[in-house]
């Protein structure tokens, strides 16, 4: 798979503690967790053997009569077709979504429920009694059924989904792009550290400890290390707050450099963008924050000479994001223009 790959497919995981659990899980362990395992002969006959279906919005609290009906049909043709569009994944391993399901499907025979059909957002599915879900391994069939009968949530969820998985990507490759070359082999097997999903700081600080000798070997000048650092920690997805944890890795390598080491690493040759992004967003938001060092702590910035400030703030400007040079003013202590 190609590291840009991994790296989107890692983003899209969010670091669910779920995802630790599932890939911790023993066999014993599994066992005892899933007592009925998913089967889906078992949801296929009973789509068969219903009447009547009804489609909710899923609510915790809301009774059935409180809820959103989105559909209700007694009509066989409603039921086959329903059949038809679930075509399942055979399960190959135990696994649960950690989130509540968009809505609910309510299989019905003379009166009684006999199943209720629960529907995630990546159209996964669980059946009632199941201690495990299944993926649905045709989706667009599946979408096809609720969008013929006016049920848009699913469709919506899917189109966000791709949506969000080409926004992925595209912070995926800009990532790369401004990794230090060496370092592109050593990050896939990074990103496969369980701590990311425990622990991410220590898992940062473990990536930072894997890859500084690394970098240190490609730029042995510290400089242009340092330069290098700043570059990377600039690329990553735009954002100073709620920004992938693996972003901090970049960020916990600086952190191992004095300020006098730092602030001479600006001086001479003007900043790139990158470098200045980088350098502007580590000095303001002391990136990873409160994860390494109190964020009242400001003994870097005060290490740095009013001139290199003026130039970092010139250099953000260019980017006219006008709430990082708020944030960069004040951190800075320099009055609005």
């Amino acid at each position: 798979m190609r590291t840009s790959s991994i790296l989107a497919k890692f983003t899209r995981a969010g670091f669910f503690a779920t995802a630790a659990l599932a890939i911790g899980l023993s066999v014993s362990a599994q066992d005892e967790l899933n007592p009925h395992p998913a089967n889906p002969a078992e949801l296929l006959a009973a789509v068969d053997r219903a009447d009547k279906l009804v489609v909710y919005n899923y609510s915790v609290e809301a009774e059935d009569q409180n809820r959103d009906i989105l559909y209700s049909s007694l009509r066989l043709k409603d039921i086959s077709e329903l059949r038809q569009s679930l075509v399942i994944e055979p399960p190959k391993e135990w696994f649960r979504c950690a989130c509540l399901p968009m809505l609910e499907i309510k299989l019905y025979r003379k009166g009684k429920e006999i199943g209720v059909v629960s529907l995630f957002d990546e159209l996964t599915i669980e059946f009632s009694g199941w201690s495990g879900d299944v993926r649905i391994a045709d989706r667009e069939k599946l979408l096809r059924w609720f969008d013929a009968r006016g049920i848009t949530g699913p469709r919506s969820a899917i189109e966000g989904e791709l949506a969000s998985e080409r926004a992925d990507d595209i912070v995926a490759q800009r990532w790369l792009a401004a990794m230090p070359p060496d370092l592109r082999p050593l990050w896939p097997e990074i990103l496969q550290n369980p701590l990311w999903w425990r622990i991410p700081p220590d898992a940062a600080k473990v990536s930072a400890r894997v890859l500084e000798p690394v970098l240190a070997s490609e730029y042995p000048n510290v400089n242009q290390r340092i330069r290098s650092l700043f570059s990377w920690f600039g690329s990553g997805s735009g954002h100073w707050s709620g920004y992938y944890a693996w972003e901090d890795v970049p960020s916990r390598m600086l952190l191992e450099y004095s300020a006098g080491q730092l602030v001479d690493a600006m001086q001479g040759e003007p900043l790139t963008d990158a470098e200045a992004e980088g350098a502007v967003r580590f000095f303001v938001v002391y990136t990873p924050g409160a994860l390494f060092r109190p964020p009242e702590d400001k003994t870097l910035i005060a290490q740095l000479p009013a001139q290199l400030k003026k130039t970092l703030l010139d250099d953000l400007a260019r980017s006219g994001d006008q709430e990082k040079l708020q944030m960069t003013r004040k951190a800075f202590q320099m009055p609005d223009n």
